[in-house]
């Protein structure tokens, strides 16, 4: 039984989104869903259960507050129904009664919609960060799709039941101790002061910020962009012939993509440098049977002026940092500032609530989702009871004086990038621009693709 696992101590980056978790930025990440087809109702509500009880964490409550230390605060079993799916037609906009802002005290951090019109069905999803990462949604979602299709084709999800451990959720957090974390800290204490003494500049933007609109707000805004099958192969060969992987290739234009647009809206921001937060994947080989859960740190890229002028020099270094994160070393500085913050009652707290810049937009890379699903048809897109998964779109929480995040994916063979971006700095038309900027640069990588020299950069 889930309840058995009960109470899973808190882990240092989930008391962080708890910390940061404010009205007009909840630590929420938003998903959006497209299909061809129409669910069952009462299979999709069935399925729904399923999931959530493979899922604890995602229907359970907090015990404690942000201000308390790490060790002070835990997950507890929720005593009430898992969340109902609010379900109209397409043309239902999305409201948040009460606000945006879940509180994890007295409601879990899962909210669903469903809108349809024959024959395109949207479920919307709204994730609270402090519950999971986002491979732990993605790993919801296709538990839900799968328990869905075993509804629909054999009445049973038993089969599903042998997939997770729930026992796993209790090693999700680095398997160091205080002592380790001191030591580790020490020895990255350079990137440490770096990361605390080099304040990051938020985006440029056109205007002053617009009154808070958190009260009852529809789905944060999102502008996507989509490469065909084709263009995104295309992507991955550059990548490749260039000796990096597909990840630096973007992080290097999107550095240039946000360099330009904060040299074109504001000369202020010409000279001033850019941080780019980069979420890190933490799960070990056998933590694919955990249920969605937080297996995730950030790592920090920060980049002067001088930095990037040369573009084959900043991927080259771009790659060579990306690479040390897979073996926790660009990661640490914040997973140790972390670990030690939390030892100590509001110390985790204090300092999310600094009115400060953490970086100045995120890149987040969710790489082929639901990749070893058995639902994947032919064309690599999931096939649930006969409702075909056309898209997926995510839109990222956003932190104060953080206006925009980026998202990449690889679904059906082709890469999608999304910003979200915050309405009270950031129009539409701001956030179109900023993306295709981004995608100007990502195309102008394919047609001038050329091996970067390890030599030509010092």
């Amino acid at each position: 039984m889930p309840e058995a696992i009960f109470p899973v101590p808190l882990v240092p980056f989930e008391h962080f989104m708890l910390a940061n978790d404010r009205p007009g930025h909840p630590m929420s990440f938003f998903v959006r869903l497209t299909f061809d087809g129409q669910f069952d109702r009462n299979l999709l509500n069935a399925a729904l259960k399923t999931a959530f009880a493979l899922h604890p964490l995602l229907n359970s409550l907090l015990q404690g507050t942000a201000k308390d230390a790490t060790s002070r605060i835990a997950w507890v079993a929720a005593c009430h129904e898992p969340p109902q799916i609010d379900w109209h037609d397409l043309q239902t906009s999305i409201r948040f009664v009460g606000g945006p802002e879940i509180d994890l005290r007295s409601e879990c951090g899962v909210r669903i919609w469903v809108r349809e019109a024959a024959p395109t069905t949207r479920l919307f999803l709204q994730i609270h960060h402090c519950c999971c990462d986002g491979l732990g949604a993605v790993t919801f979602i296709d538990t839900l799709l799968r328990a869905y299709h075993l509804l629909y084709t054999t009445t049973s999800t038993a089969p599903l039941e042998k997939i997770f451990d729930i026992a796993l959720l209790r090693e999700r957090e680095m398997p160091i101790s205080s002592w380790q974390t001191l030591k580790m800290a020490w020895r990255e204490r350079l990137r440490v002061a770096r990361f605390f003494n080099e304040r990051p500049v938020p985006l440029a933007t056109r205007s002053i910020p617009s009154a808070d609109n958190s009260g009852c707000e529809p789905f944060p805004p999102l502008q996507t962009f989509t490469f065909g099958a084709a263009e995104t192969r295309q992507i991955q060969i550059a990548a490749k012939r260039q000796g990096v992987t597909v990840n630096a290739l973007m992080l290097r234009d999107l550095f240039l993509a946000i360099d330009d647009w904060n040299r074109s809206i504001s000369p202020d921001h010409r000279g001033r440098g850019i941080r780019v937060c980069m979420p890190v994947n933490l799960r070990r080989a056998h933590d694919y049977r955990m249920p969605a859960a937080n297996v995730v740190t950030m790592a920090f890229m920060d980049r002067r002026p001088e930095e990037l002028t040369d573009p084959e020099c900043l991927l080259r270094h771009l790659y060579a940092e990306t690479e040390r994160t897979k073996d926790l070393r660009g990661s640490m500085p914040f997973a140790s500032a972390l670990k030690l913050l939390g030892l100590f009652p509001g110390g985790i707290n204090r300092w999310s609530g600094r009115d400060m810049c953490h970086a100045s937009t995120v890149m987040s890379n969710l790489g082929v989702p639901c990749a070893r699903s058995p639902l994947l048809g032919p064309d690599r897109r999931l096939v649930a009871g006969g409702v075909v998964l056309k898209s997926i779109e995510v839109a990222l929480p956003l932190f104060p004086f953080t206006h925009a995040a980026f998202l990449a994916l690889n679904y059906g063979r082709e890469l999608t990038l999304t910003v979200s971006h915050d309405p009270q700095w950031l129009d539409e038309a701001d956030g179109r621009e900023m993306l295709d900027r981004f995608v100007h640069r990502m195309k102008a990588s394919l047609a001038g693709a050329t091996p970067v020299s390890p030599r030509s950069c010092s």
